[in-house]
């Protein structure tokens, strides 16, 4: 997988969430994918080809949050 837009953030070393807690947290809001009407949906999926939703190396957690957008074709948006 390649890295549209990477973004990099350093937590406390306080900041308490434990693994399985922050996997739990973003499977409350995976990507749903665009309705009738929306433009947009945001949503967290896998870093990875399997199920969970973030993955740990070496004492680093990286999380991916999907967008997808539902594209027009010209001649509708210039109607």
């Amino acid at each position: 997988m390649w890295f549209k837009n990477l973004q990099l953030y350093r937590l406390a070393p306080d900041w308490g969430m434990t693994l399985p807690a922050l996997d739990e947290a973003l499977a409350k809001n995976p990507l749903p994918g665009c309705g009738g009407l929306d433009r947009q949906s945001l949503g967290w999926v896998s870093p990875r080809d399997d199920d969970q939703l973030v993955y740990a190396a070496n004492g680093q957690w990286l999380i991916c949050l999907g967008v997808e957008e539902k594209l027009l074709p010209a001649s509708v948006v210039n109607q």
